[in-house]
């Protein structure tokens, strides 16, 4: 049996880690193995940037931001084996187009969304919650403010345990990005204007009610 050098495995397995992508998870998702609530996001500006801010995932992966209200698209971007941090895209907007953002696992072929019918599986592939660099360390620490993303890259079956292969772990972190673009911020969901609406309504009738005779 050979004996192993530890001096030159040591060196070895260093220059392994240096010649590979820093991935980094800046704001773990707090509860892991639930769905994200689902968010709608708005164009604030002329211009929307995302920035790669690390992956975590087994599999390969690439995201894409794509502007639901003129259609235009980034196309598939931030190979999250290969890209380092801080790798910019921007895409042009005007402000209140309503915003896509996109996963692709490239090694399953399976597409997911911040949009839950645009998912394989119909359920929210994306946890959204606000970024701020002074907390970070490293390369993140050079990112601007804005909205941190991060993406779950496997189909979810509520039936199998968790982390079994080809399931869902639920972490939402297996690729991060900043979003950045005058005011990106979460819309209420459809059927939150909705509760909305219909409150409002009703105390349109309540108020009517009073004032009549």
């Amino acid at each position: 049996m050979h004996k192993v050098n530890r001096t030159k495995l040591v060196a070895a397995m260093a220059l392994v880690a240096a010649a590979l992508p820093s991935w980094a998870n800046p704001i773990p998702y707090p509860t892991t193995g639930t769905v994200a609530s689902a968010s709608r996001f708005v164009a604030g500006g002329a211009l929307v940037s995302l920035y790669f801010a690390g992956a975590n995932a087994g599999d390969g992966d690439q995201m894409q931001l794509i502007d639901l209200t003129t259609g235009n698209k980034t196309g598939w971007v931030f190979s999250n084996h290969a890209t380092t941090i801080g790798a910019e895209v921007s895409l042009a907007t005007n402000a209140g187009d309503l915003l896509e953002f996109q996963l692709k696992n490239v090694t399953t072929g399976d597409i997911f969304s911040s949009l839950a019918t645009d998912s394989a599986d119909g359920i929210n592939h994306v946890y959204a919650t606000a970024f701020d660099p002074s907390g970070q360390a490293g390369d993140l620490s050079a990112l601007p403010a804005g909205k941190y993303l991060g993406f779950e890259d496997l189909v979810y079956n509520p039936n199998q345990k968790a982390g079994t292969r080809g399931n869902s772990d639920l972490d939402y972190n297996d690729l991060a990005v900043i979003v950045v673009g005058d005011d990106i911020h979460p819309a209420p969901e459809p059927s939150s204007l909705a509760l909305l609406g219909g409150a409002l309504l009703a105390i349109g009738r309540i108020r009517k009610g009073r004032e009549t005779p």
